[in-house]
């Protein structure tokens, strides 16, 4: 059994170690940074007044065999503000036609797209290689509490929510996207520029550029990447699909990693996401018909755990296992995601 749970000071550890196999932007393998995170997440687990640059929410899932952190997920509140905007390149098609010739020909092209009003960007999924592919579907669960979790809380978040995919790269040295445009234009490393831009993004309007840029003129080995998802994300790719995503024509400037988004209201595990009250526990005579992500948030603390429950009329009935686990009581509001949603 795992359970889905904010993430705590106890965790740093775990964490790190997460961070190491993924190292992404917004979950790179930097201390400092995970360390702010963490604060960051607490604060924003507890509504406290804090930008919305720091209002993070980190999830991490521990098995309770061995009580050990095996994976983690987050929700960054906004994503693209006036300070730090969303930056991406624009994906296109243009046609161009010869009457002489008899041609048409059809050329990809990119634009550097900016954007001050942001979304909610979800993101930092990552787990540890020996609970990948069971039966639990561990990822599965991370990736669901996120939407769960905004059920509780709409207003906390945008509209419009983005995830930001890698492509196949090295993370110190990019790939042949970087190379051929980024590396060009910046004459930093890719490491150099992903880390700068955690801060400032200046550089990247200033020195990127602004004009539209054709493909064909780029080696082939750059361009065949764009808009691709990397090996690792390819599962969840699929997963964010069957909810309600799909590619936006936009890819990440620095290594062409494709962005994929959905309206909020039109992702299926929120939409599907019901509220109880909880009553008590069921009985033998009663038996669980169901099973689901059930989720109770109380005074900023998030536990979840994918459970099988039983509905009478309007209450929802779990074992006494659940109850513990979760630390429910009587009158307690809990959620109750499917994990078919």
């Amino acid at each position: 059994m795992f359970l889905i749970r904010n993430a705590e000071a106890r965790d740093f550890k775990a964490l790190v170690r997460l961070a190491q196999l993924l190292d992404s932007y917004n979950l790179p393998a930097d201390e400092k940074f995970l360390r702010e995170l963490v604060r960051d997440s607490k604060a924003s687990f507890l509504g406290r007044p804090i930008s919305d640059e720091r209002k993070r929410f980190l999830f991490v899932a521990e098995d309770l065999t061995t009580q050990n952190v095996v994976g983690c997920s987050l929700i960054i509140a906004r994503h693209g503000t006036p300070r730090l905007p969303h930056i991406s390149f624009r994906v296109a098609r243009e046609r161009k036609r010869s009457r002489s010739l008899g041609r048409l020909i059809e050329h990809q092209t990119l634009t550097l797209s900016v954007n001050h009003t942001g979304f909610t960007e979800i993101g930092g999924l990552v787990v540890l290689a020996d609970y990948r592919g069971r039966e639990e579907h561990v990822g599965r669960q991370l990736a669901y509490v996120r939407f769960a979790y905004m059920a509780w809380f709409p207003a906390r978040f945008r509209g419009r929510i983005l995830v930001e995919y890698l492509p196949d790269l090295d993370p110190k040295k990019g790939n042949k996207f970087w190379e051929v445009l980024g590396a060009r234009f910046t004459h930093l490393t890719y490491r150099e520029a992903d880390r700068a831009s955690m801060h400032d993004k200046e550089f990247i309007l200033s020195l990127f550029p602004k004009e539209k840029i054709y493909c064909g003129l780029l080696p082939k080995s750059a361009t065949e990447a764009i808009g691709v998802p990397g090996p690792g994300a390819r599962g969840s790719v699929h997963v964010l699909e069957k909810i309600g995503f799909r590619y936006l024509d936009q890819v990440d400037p620095f290594d062409g990693g494709p962005h994929y988004g959905a309206l909020l209201e039109r992702v299926s595990v929120f939409k599907k996401t019901r509220f109880f009250r909880y009553e008590r526990n069921y009985h033998a005579d009663v038996g669980a018909s169901k099973q689901g992500l059930v989720i109770v948030v109380k005074r900023g603390a998030v536990r979840a755990l994918v459970a099988e429950y039983a509905l009478e009329k309007d209450r929802i009935l779990l074992a006494d296992e659940i109850r513990d686990v979760l630390k429910l009581k009587g009158g307690e509001q809990l959620s109750v995601t499917p994990l078919d949603a």
